[in-house]
């Protein structure tokens, strides 16, 4: 870390002086050092913080079991402690040590996070003890657990630096006969005294003797804490924090562990101690120490204009989207501007029209006001929030009084009087105009988020497979037709230049409004949901097989919205295709291809020069992937450049470049998805290489039962680990991965897994598999399928999308490439 980034220590605290032997251990777990002839690969070491006597225990394995029952051995040598301290491994506080700790009647105590010198004792131990069985082993580490007990005998009679004494001096009350002792003997010929004592007094004497050394360790010890503090608090600097304080957090790097730097900021929830605080991180909260925070600024705005000043920003840099289309707040359009299909009968065509004659009032562009659902909001302070105004351009100024009068003319906005206030920006439009909106962001920061699933897109095109008649609706200014409670209009407010303002229904830009409003669709919706009818946000879409069924759900949609109070846009209602958009696809009977408007802005996406632009380019190819057999593998440079230990800067080399043009090249070979039938058969074909899994989801379609047909593509890299993995390992991990991926698609249905490999079709019955075989065998269980072993040269489509190669056109053996179903 930089001098720049440092920040001062807080003074060292003052832990208790235990004077008692073994009433507070420290607990550690030190390794992995080479496996010995016993298996063991750790050492468990617990030293006593009264006397500094250490005990270690060899481990094979450092689950709770080991750790449990290599406490119990010792305890029974030297006492059961009043308190444990250790860190945070889950070795430690797990259910089981929990157990243990009420059965030695035992209170843990933790370390705090990424800070090992709350338990510091036993940490300065384990060096030691490692460079002294360096010392013995020499040449032979795979016999380290011989020389334990000797390295042990050998800390125990050298006096402690801050003692004065050893701890055998400590714990006995005299010196033991060690090496040296028997050395000494031999030379000088001393004989032992063997002076005669009743028990008594020598008990007595030994208690004195004890007494005596530990007063004297304990003055010992006081001298030597002053000495540290006097040494370590030169630099030291007291550091207090509040809750509710924002602070940076040091923790190592997600992508090197070696490598810190700050993060956050993050919320102080709880001051346990003077050193120790609660910080929210994600939604756990966890106990770090103080010098592991550095107390977070918000840097204050530089354009921040003078209090007394009303002005707006003007957001040039921000466009709207090309296709978004002006929603008037006076009726323009009638229900004479929906757009009914050609290719419909003449019949059928009299007979849309006369509905929609009979529905005028609720095809209109001006909104429509429901009692469906009202919005309402909980903000977690009570302090108002009010912002400042951003500056605005005197030539703009007639662009917000024209919008204000408009929306004060429809019941959307009123005059206010509220605390609240939030800044109005200009968006740019399409066209070179511009758009009033609110900057709600503060707001939203301290608004309770309410939570509402969003319709899945996947599942609404599984249930497309056998409609015919496609028709959409989009409602008139959807969050407008929805009310906010009188309570909550004062949290809405905003000026202008001609006043303040508050909304009476519902504004964009809140991170409640989709919420609310898809709470208000799916109420809509109830009465009359069924298989035929779905709805994203305030896109609806009627699918069914035959047109009675169409044109009367169509009907019963149109009443639903007039018996709510809402009103459908006319000009963006379609009824009675055969081949529609939705959600950026082209649906029809059968088949889902992307959307040709949004590919042509893929293919004019130009070369991204950053690290956000590549994120929206491999954002867009993103959503089309399932089109795409190989995508992960094509966009891989790319993504490369996103990770976070690469520079802001990028560097563009041919593989990018390559990659860049390749996806573009994917998505312009018109390619075709079978749309799942729920009622059929599944096939799924997977592959796995050194580099990379594949899979392929696959169907018969109707009346070509030999035939199959790709439903989806999917395919991604094998990590550094699963690189190492032996070729039925890969073969059983991309199956596994598959069934995960598909898995709304196959489970509670029996479907064919397709596999290259033959080992693969004794994975349910071979009685010698290994633990990660059987862990996945376990994970399959509850799925109901059938292995059929397929050659390679009939598996192309998923070994070419997990070799990271380009699949040819080709036939494979009743596969027909999705170029085919275009014709």
């Amino acid at each position: 870390m930089s001098p720049k980034n440092r920040i001062p220590p807080v003074p060292l605290g003052k832990t208790p002086l235990i004077e008692t032997p073994f009433k507070r251990v420290s607990v550690d777990i030190l390794g992995p050092l080479p496996r010995t002839k016993k298996r063991n690969a750790y050492i468990l070491c617990v030293i006593c913080q009264a006397s500094r006597w250490p005990e270690a225990a060899p481990l094979s394995s450092i689950d709770s079991k080991h750790v449990a029952e290599a406490l119990f051995n010792m305890f029974t040598r030297i006492g059961f402690p009043e308190e444990i301290l250790t860190d945070n491994g889950s070795q430690f506080t797990g259910k089981l040590m929990k157990e243990v700790y009420a059965l030695f009647n035992a209170k843990h105590l933790r370390s705090s996070v990424y800070h090992p010198q709350a338990n510091g004792l036993v940490e300065r131990f384990n060096h030691t003890l490692v460079t002294m069985l360096k010392r013995l082993i020499d040449d032979k580490p795979e016999e380290w657990d011989t020389y334990l007990p000797a390295a042990l005998f050998a800390y125990r009679e050298v006096p402690h630096a801050s003692l004065g004494y050893s701890p055998y001096q400590i714990i006995f009350g005299s010196h033991p006969r060690g090496p040296l002792e028997i050395l000494k003997q031999t030379w000088t010929k001393d004989q032992l005294n063997d002076e005669v004592k009743t028990v008594s007094k020598y008990v007595k004497d030994l208690q004195e003797r004890l007494q005596d050394i530990r007063s004297l360790a304990r003055s010992n010890l006081i001298k030597a804490r002053k000495r540290q503090e006097k040494y370590y608090n030169r630099r030291a600097k007291e550091r207090s924090l509040n809750v509710g304080d924002k602070v940076l957090l040091l923790l190592p790097k997600n992508t090197n562990k070696l490598q810190i730097c700050w993060q956050g900021p993050f919320e102080v929830m709880k001051k346990i101690s003077p050193t120790n605080y609660v910080i929210k991180v994600g939604r756990k909260e966890k106990s770090y120490h103080v010098n592991l925070l550095k107390h977070y600024l918000e840097r204050p705005s530089q354009t921040d204009p003078p209090r007394n000043l009303m002005a707006i920003a003007v957001a040039e840099d921000v466009k709207e989207p090309k296709d978004l289309v002006e929603y008037p707040l006076q009726a323009v359009e009638t229900h004479e501007n929906v757009t009914i299909s050609p290719q419909l009968g003449a019949e059928q065509t009299a007979e849309v029209k006369s509905m929609l004659a009979e529905f005028h009032d609720v095809l209109s562009d001006k909104p429509g006001r429901t009692s469906l659902e009202r919005f309402s909001m909980k903000l977690l302070s009570a302090e108002p929030i009010k912002v400042k105004a951003y500056p605005l351009p005197h030539a703009k100024a007639e662009v917000i009084k024209q919008e204000v009068e408009e929306l004060l003319k429809a019941g959307i906005i009123a005059p206010s009087v509220s605390p609240y206030n939030a800044p109005v920006v200009l968006v740019r439009k399409p066209d070179g105009g511009h758009r009033m909106c609110i900057d709600f962001r503060r707001l939203n920061a301290v608004a309770e988020f309410q939570a509402e699933p969003l319709p899945d897109p996947a599942t609404i095109f599984a249930n497309l497979s056998h409609a015919r008649y496609f028709s959409k609706f989009d409602l008139s200014r959807g969050y407008y037709q929805i009310e906010v409670e009188p309570g909550c209009r004062p949290l809405l407010a905003f000026s202008t230049p001609q006043g303040h303002y508050e909304f009476q229904t519902v504004p964009f830009g809140l991170n409640n409004s989709s919420s609310v409003f898809t709470r208000m669709m799916r109420k809509l919706l109830a009465p009359i949901g069924n298989l035929g009818i779905h709805n994203f946000i305030d896109d609806i879409l009627i699918a069914t097989e035959t047109w009675s069924e169409h044109i009367a759900l169509v009907s019963s949609l149109l009443l639903r919205l007039r018996e709510t109070g809402l009103t459908a846009r006319p000009s963006k209602c379609l009824i009675g295709f055969t081949r529609l958009k939705f959600l950026g696809h082209v649906i029809q009977e059968n088949q889902l291809m992307p959307d040709e408007e949004k590919v042509a802005q893929l293919l004019e996406a130009p070369r991204p020069i950053t690290k956000t632009g590549v994120r929206s380019f491999l954002g867009m190819c993103g959503y089309y992937q399932k089109f795409i057999p190989h995508f992960n593998s094509i966009a891989a440079p790319l993504s490369d450049l996103t990770k976070k230990d690469r520079p802001d800067k990028l560097t563009w080399n041919e593989e990018c470049e390559l990659a860049f043009q390749r996806l573009k090249e994917c998505l312009t070979s018109s390619p075709v998805l079978k749309l799942p039938d729920l009622s059929r058969t599944f096939v799924l074909r997977t592959d796995a290489s050194g580099s990379g899994l594949g899979a392929v989801l696959m169907q018969t379609a109707e009346g070509s039962d030999d035939i199959l047909f790709p439903v989806a593509y999917a395919s991604r890299k094998l990590n550094q680990a699963e690189s190492n993995y032996a070729t039925i390992e890969l073969e059983c991990l991309a199956l596994v991965w598959a069934i995960e991926k598909f898995q709304a698609f196959l489970y509670g249905k029996h479907f064919t897994l397709q596999t290259d490999h033959k080992p693969l079709s004794y994975l349910s019955s071979s009685k010698h598999l290994n633990a990660r075989l059987m862990r996945w065998s376990l994970l399959l269980q509850p799925y109901s399928f059938q292995v059929e072993h397929v050659p390679g040269s009939q598996n192309a489509a998923p070994d070419f999308l997990s070799r990271h190669c380009v699949l040819e056109p080709k036939g494979l053996n009743g596969y027909h490439p999705s170029e085919n179903l275009n014709n």
